[in-house]
Formats: C-alpha cells, structure tokens, sequence
C-alpha cells in the first residue's frame, strides 16, 4: 500500500498498482526504456520470421521425402 501526502510518497507497493517505487508522481518505471514498444514490435516480427522459416524448412523435408520414396520406388518396380 502506498501513502502519499502531497508530492510525496512514502513507499509500499500495491501488486495491483502499475506506478513504480521511485518516489515520483507518474506511473512508469524507471527501469524501463521509452522505447519499449519498438522492442516489443521486432519481438513480434522475429516470431513471425521464426515461424516462416521453420515452415519452409517443413515443407522442404516433406517434398524431399516424397521424391526420394518416389525413386526408390520406380527403381525397385523395374
């Protein structure tokens, strides 16, 4: 629980309260860059490269799968 007389804060946290400990009025922490959301974003889009490439790499080792089980098969038939 925070007390607060005026400008100043008396310590505590409330889990349920977004604003930082630092004895400031606002609601950020500190800790944390303004940029934060741009890193979010590039976290987002290296998810999405991520999950591109393991499909492709999926689909390249099923067709390569099928064509070799499709020569062996026309080799062993003749």
């Amino acid at each position: 629980m925070r007390i607060k007389n005026g400008n100043k804060d008396y310590g505590g946290h409330n889990d349920d309260d977004d604003a930082d400990d630092d004895g400031d009025d606002d609601d950020d922490d500190d800790d944390d860059d303004d940029d934060d959301d741009d890193d979010d974003d590039d976290d987002d889009d290296d998810d999405d490269i991520h999950s591109i490439v393991v499909v492709v790499v999926v689909v390249v080792v099923v067709v390569v799968i099928v064509v070799v089980v499709a020569v062996l098969n026309n080799h062993t038939g003749q």
